[in-house]
């Protein structure tokens, strides 16, 4: 039950993580960077944070129900 809980919702707020991330950092980046590289850097930190916040998701998909 709880891993299916984090299966739905784990991947929402992830999205939407990497959404915040990739604005925060256009946002700092904006004044220092223009062209593709703005754009290079945004994305980067963005999929950054999508895939590390999936992978704690899945991470926690397998333990915590052991651990209840």
């Amino acid at each position: 039950m709880l891993s299916g809980l984090f299966l739905v919702v784990g991947p929402v707020f992830s999205i939407l993580a990497a959404m915040i991330a990739f604005l925060v950092t256009w946002n700092e980046y904006r004044h220092r960077f223009t062209g593709w590289r703005l754009w290079k850097e945004c994305l980067t930190v963005g999929g950054f944070t999508l895939v590390l916040f999936l992978v704690i998701t899945w991470l926690l998909t397998a333990v915590l129900p052991s651990l209840v």
